[in-house]
């Protein structure tokens, strides 16, 4: 099959890439469960592993070694302990995301500015980049006793290695057949050199890595399923940006249980336009476009709608900030206008009339903010997608230095080209399609794993990848099929899946995640 050859060249590209050399060996791991009085010392001569290694699988260890603690220890080729270089020093790997600075990551991770220069010293000549992947410097006190509890994380799905759910007796024996139709543009690769790029030039067509993250992301929910008894046939095809290609190779899967992709709209719709009520469960991971499943059946959309980022922000302002002095301010181009008339109709059914004073802007240029200063607590409602116009407001409202000011908007708000302390300062607060639960159990061990088999960090693809394998798989595996995802509500790596039935027999995800800023981090609000 060409697609299992071409995702076979590109893994051991990236691999060879990222770490130089070649192992496309899966990590093995055994488990070791703290005990009092154990050091890091004492448990790396046992293993006879270095504290880079240990701190690398286990990055909690940064927080101390606690009793009680399970530790992922590599199964590694055993050498004499006086050849291990063991030190108080080791390094977690940090992908760099849009929005973030030398000042919010050093603060993240509590080193200094100088600290992380010394450990990345690109930064001096390139600067900070997007996706660049920086080494954070950790200490690690090798000779402390483990002195306290292991306190167990936040409440969440757990997976140790990853959580393996069981397939019900009724079930047992069932098999299914999942399609994935993505662009990995095969051609455009196929007339790449790789042996003389990997010599010279590593470069591969940048938009087949991300649909490689997608599915090796969702390859490793799929085979961790598989570990806990799925009986499924996975069938991977290319589509490049061709509908007609994306039509084709749906039609190849027809009869399966569903299919997942492809990644751009028009070729997501080429196939639900054409179908009509034929097919398998057509499953459209990124695009928000409304006529996917309001004009078709048996489809369904896994990121929340724009229309639903507007109801988020409307009933936010009226459950948390209705008595607080709330001001509409938005720009007199069509969308905007149509936002704001949205939101009107909305708060006039929960709100007292003149209870939202309006703002209307012109040209996208605010004269100023004056209309602020007289009142205890001001929420600021930007119903806009105009970025110049955002950019010139968050501007003149962080120079005021206002501590009662919090300003709510939609997503786009959050990717200005303005400092993050503006909007730290300003207390922002936005609707999110994802959110990166970073510190729950279920990421960390995603983590572990996929570094383990891909020898790379994994991008927001591979996590989206993931949770829209795990979820669907773990749907036919536990209900032996997909018409129930109506009554399955879950939170995964980074998505919410809470899905309601249009009238026309499509799916939309209700799941939206209320973000604000805090401390200069992103942090999720709890729901009402």
């Amino acid at each position: 099959m060409r697609i299992s050859r071409l995702i076979v060249i590109l893994f051991v590209f990236f691999s060879q890439m990222a770490f130089g050399q070649m192992d496309t060996t899966e990590q093995k791991f055994v488990t070791h469960v703290v005990e009092a009085k154990e050091t890091l010392f004492g448990i790396c001569k046992e293993y006879a592993i270095d504290q880079e290694t240990l701190v690398k699988y286990n990055p909690q260890l940064t927080g101390g070694l606690k009793i009680g603690q399970s530790l992922l220890i590599p199964v590694v080729e055993r050498q004499p302990f006086e050849n291990l270089y063991l030190s108080n020093e080791a390094f977690l790997l940090h992908r760099v995301f849009p929005k973030q600075t030398i000042y919010s990551i050093t603060k993240e991770y509590n080193v200094s500015t100088q600290e992380l220069y010394d450990a990345n010293p690109e930064l001096v000549e390139n600067g900070l980049q997007i996706g660049m992947l920086l080494r954070i410097p950790v200490k690690v006190d090798l000779n402390a006793p483990a002195d306290s509890a292991f306190q167990k994380m936040k409440p969440g799905p757990s997976m140790q290695p990853l959580l393996r759910p069981e397939v019900p007796d009724s079930l047992e024996g069932n098999r299914y057949k999942m399609g994935v139709i993505l662009p990995f543009y095969l051609q455009i690769n196929d007339s790449i050199d790789l042996n003389r790029a990997l010599e010279e030039d590593p470069t591969v067509y940048r938009k087949s890595k991300i649909a490689l993250d997608f599915y090796f992301g969702l390859r490793l929910a799929i085979d961790t399923l598989v570990k806990s008894g799925l009986n499924i046939e996975l069938s991977v095809e290319d589509s490049e940006n061709d509908p007609l290609i994306a039509w084709t190779e749906y039609m190849k899967m027809r009869d399966f249980d569903l299919v997942v992709g492809p990644l751009y709209s028009d070729n997501v719709l080429a196939i639900a336009n054409r179908r009509g009520d034929q097919g398998a469960l057509l499953i459209s991971p990124f695009s928000k476009k409304a006529e996917i499943v309001y004009s078709n059946r048996n489809t369904v959309q896994v990121l929340p709608s724009d229309r639903q980022m507007l109801d988020v922000l409307a009933q936010t302002v009226i459950n948390r900030f209705h008595s607080d002095h709330l001001f509409m301010v938005y720009t007199d181009t069509l969308q905007d206008t149509i936002n704001a008339a949205y939101m009107r109709e909305k708060f006039s059914h929960y709100l007292d009339s003149g209870k939202v004073k309006e703002v209307a802007v012109f040209d996208a240029q605010i004269d100023g903010v004056d209309w602020l200063k007289d009142y205890d607590t001001n929420v600021v409602i930007v119903p806009s997608t105009d970025h110049v116009f955002m950019t010139d407001l968050i501007t003149k409202l962080n120079a005021e230095r206002l501590e009662n000011v919090v300003v709510i908007g939609l997503p786009d708000i959050d990717r200005l080209d303005v400092d993050f302390s503006y909007l730290n300062n300003l207390h922002l607060h936005y609707p999110a399609a994802q959110a990166v639960r970073t510190n729950d159990s279920l990421m960390q061990s995603f983590v572990i794993q996929y570094r383990a088999r891909y020898f790379d960090e994994p991008s927001r693809f591979a996590m989206q990848g993931f949770d829209i394998g795990y979820y669907f798989g773990r749907l036919l595996m536990e209900t032996g099929s997909v018409e129930g995802l109506t009554a399955r509500k879950e939170v995964l790596l980074q998505n919410g899946f809470d899905f309601r039935e249009t009238q026309n027999g499509s799916y939309i995800n209700k799941h939206v995640f209320l973000m604000k800023f805090e401390d200069f981090t992103r942090v999720v609000v709890p729901q009402d």
